[in-house]
């Protein structure tokens, strides 16, 4: 059936089951498209979306005197003074204050500790029956993981993963009131909780990131409370649901795409290039939003200046003008310049322990389910910011 950018809204349960068809459509048809119901341009070619996350022609910020900043609430308030929402140089020197504590050798030596979390939960699962790998790996594996590394207590991973699910909803406007009411709800009960442990660290510091955080100096300068407390909440969600997304859904793709799973089994050597396939193929983040600083020209599309827009980052990686075969699963794919992790100054931060956890996930995973099989259908996640399963069940 023939698909007409008109028919295109991003509410729709068959685009969020499978988004990819239209992320199609758009890109051949109208690759700057307006989305009337979300007030956005959806820009939809890879050269387009480079752009629109890379040049300083767009950003998170936009106020003038014909648009005024909108009124914020706290919780607002809070994701503003992160660096997911900051402008140059603002973001510039968040980065650099907490940038230390990304470099090589402290992720590297993350790995052991990685490892023993990892295997710990793989030997403690039920293995009487199908196995739900949403629940029982993929989510509490980075969650334990972000725990460590900010010094917070794992017996508290299920609210982190209540609230890092509400809260990611609450960055899909295309998604309802009570969703966007959930997640300023979730952002505060996650604010408070960190206040509190800003409070115990500063009383008793550790080598957790939360107390480096807190002694972080450069140039004599310091995350003030409203930007630690930010930077708290952004390493949290940001650590736990995408890497909760990329486990879940390579593990998917691994067992949908009929010898992939065997593939990569028996040869653990292209480890590095699959991670990196699955990143392309399926993105855990889908799109990332900026406003336009001036009026810019895009495909042929003239964006506003103080527009909305969304870089779509999962028909990005689906771009056949720069991945040969994009719709094929490659496991050994070299030339793989995805945008899975973004692209310019907001390129992620923790993309190295990302990496490094999937494919300590992925290992792990193939050695326990050496005969895995789907066990039956699987429903995504009603989100099309982040991609991810609600449950993926698999047989030994």
């Amino acid at each position: 059936m023939i698909k007409s950018p008109e028919e295109f809204n991003p509410s729709d349960p068959d685009f969020i089951q499978s988004p990819y068809e239209w992320y199609a459509v758009l890109r051949t048809k109208d690759p700057v498209h307006y989305v009337e119901s979300i007030g956005a341009y959806w820009v939809t070619r890879y050269e387009d979306v480079e752009v629109v996350l890379s040049s300083n022609k767009f950003g998170h910020h936009f106020v003038s005197e014909e648009t005024p900043a909108p009124a914020m609430d706290i919780g607002q308030e809070l994701w503003s003074k992160s660096m997911l929402y900051s402008d140059p140089p603002d973001h510039t020197r968040l980065r650099s204050l907490v940038n230390k504590a990304f470099v090589p050798r402290i992720v590297e030596n993350l790995r052991p500790n990685i490892q023993k979390i990892s295997s710990s939960l793989l030997e403690s699962k039920d293995r009487s029956g199908p196995f739900d790998l949403m629940k029982g790996y993929a989510a509490p594996f980075p969650a334990l993981v972000i725990a460590e590394l900010l010094g917070v207590d794992i017996s508290d991973r299920e609210s982190f993963k209540n609230w890092s699910n509400d809260i990611v909803k609450g960055m899909d406007a295309s998604l309802s009131q009570d969703d966007w009411s959930k997640s300023m709800k979730a952002t505060m009960a996650l604010a408070s909780y960190f206040t509190d442990l800003i409070d115990e660290k500063k009383r008793n510091p550790g080598g957790d990131l939360v107390s480096q955080l807190i002694e972080a100096e450069e140039k004599e300068d310091r995350l003030g409370p409203d930007e630690l407390l930010g930077m708290c909440l952004l390493l949290l969600v940001a650590g736990h649901e995408t890497t909760t997304n990329l486990i879940g859904n390579g593990f998917y793709n691994l067992l949908k795409h009929k010898g992939k799973f065997k593939e990569l089994q028996a040869d653990r050597s292209i480890m590095h290039t699959a991670v990196e396939e699955m990143l392309r193929f399926e993105s855990p983040v889908q799109r990332m939003g900026r406003v336009a600083k001036e009026d810019v020209m895009l495909s042929g599309t003239k964006i506003p200046k103080g527009s909305m827009v969304a870089g779509v980052i999962g028909s990005a990686n689906r771009d056949p003008d720069v991945f040969p075969e994009p719709e094929t699963f490659n496991l050994r794919r070299v030339k793989n310049q995805h945008m899975a992790f973004g692209k310019g100054i907001h390129f992620c931060l923790g993309s190295p322990l990302a990496r490094m956890e999937a494919s300590i996930a992925f290992n792990g995973l193939l050695d326990s389910f050496p005969e895995a099989q789907l066990n039956g259908h699987v429903e995504w996640e009603r989100n099309t910011v982040m991609r991810g399963l609600k449950s993926l069940e698999v047989t030994a």
